[in-house]
């Protein structure tokens, strides 16, 4: 791992609770969105238990996006946020980060531990959303 990346929580929770399948996620701070592909995303944060810091992964699919969007709403002007919805749903980029200069809070979900996953960076387990509540 590199050293300016957290360890994983999905990769903690598997090692630590193996037989838990659902989890609850609560007032998650966000400052970004990633597209990771034509209609999946992905929110990045920390999440913290007993005093550690994890880099946490939530993937969710563009049916998902609208009750994650109405949370959203409230923190963008009407232009920015119309700007965002349209580079989220832009097909001619697969990949796409969108980034705010401040975190967003008060972000909930509902979420099931992911299959592992591995890159030239880092190995995680991403949650899947099952819901935003």
């Amino acid at each position: 791992m590199k050293e300016n990346f957290k360890a994983d929580y999905g990769i903690w929770v598997k090692e630590n609770f193996p037989a838990a399948d659902v989890f609850f996620f609560y007032n998650l701070q966000i400052k970004d969105i990633q597209r990771i592909g034509l209609m999946e995303y992905s929110l990045f944060t920390t999440y913290q238990v007993e005093g550690v810091d994890y880099a946490l992964s939530l993937d969710f699919t563009v049916e998902q996006l609208p009750d994650l969007v109405k949370k959203l709403a409230p923190y963008f002007n009407p232009q920015d946020f119309e700007l965002l919805i349209n580079q989220l749903i832009d097909p001619s980029m697969p990949s796409k980060m969108i980034q705010w200069d401040e975190p967003i809070g008060g972000i909930d979900c509902e979420a099931e531990l992911g299959s592992e996953e591995i890159n030239q960076n880092e190995r995680y387990i991403p949650f899947v959303v099952s819901k935003f509540l």
